[in-house]
């Protein structure tokens, strides 16, 4: 296979590409392929009765999307920069954008670098760890199954209404059937 095919990598390759991001001092990564793009900070409309982890909606190209706080969500109190980010991910056609302190790199990784997540506390959230040569990166579960961890009740209906509402998401989609 030739060398720095670029982002996208073929199939049958012992490799994956991870952008790493910070939230306060832990080094985070997600899934290129999930990346639509990266931005600044944009004004958010704060919505009434929404998540915990939610900051509000925000427009981009014409799309209404959710911004999820990954610093109020993953309890991290000394996280959030000025110049913080927004991570915009493409899930099962959902668009959300995820608030973060800063972007750094695109990291081509082997498989051998990743171990499995280690059982601790909400370690739901967490798909895995990156070994690097001196420090480690937490690879986050950007689908947020485990997104309503308090409250389950009013919690498992905030994110689906959210989107619904914004018209990001498709009525007949999975997070919406049996409403």
């Amino acid at each position: 296979m030739e060398k720095n095919k670029g982002i996208l990598l073929e199939s049958g390759t012992n490799e994956f590409e991870i952008i790493e991001f910070s939230v306060g001092n832990i080094a985070y990564g997600i899934n290129v392929a999930k990346v639509r793009e990266i931005i600044n900070l944009v004004s958010v409309t704060a919505m009434p009765n929404s998540h915990a982890y939610i900051d509000g909606i925000f427009t981009l190209r014409g799309k209404i999307m959710p911004l999820v706080n990954l610093a109020t969500c993953l309890h991290n109190d000394k996280a959030q920069a000025a110049a913080a980010k927004i991570i915009v991910a493409e899930m099962n056609s959902v668009y959300i954008g995820f608030k973060v302190d800063e972007v750094s790199r695109i990291h081509r990784i082997s498989w051998d670098q990743m171990e499995p997540a280690p059982n601790i506390v909400d370690s739901e959230r967490v798909i895995g760890v990156v070994k690097m040569e001196n420090r480690l990166i937490v690879l986050l579960d950007f689908e947020m199954r485990q997104l309503r961890r308090q409250e389950p009740a009013k919690q498992a209906e905030a994110l689906p209404w959210l989107l619904k509402k914004s018209g990001n998401l498709p009525s007949n989609h999975k997070m919406l059937r049996n409403k």
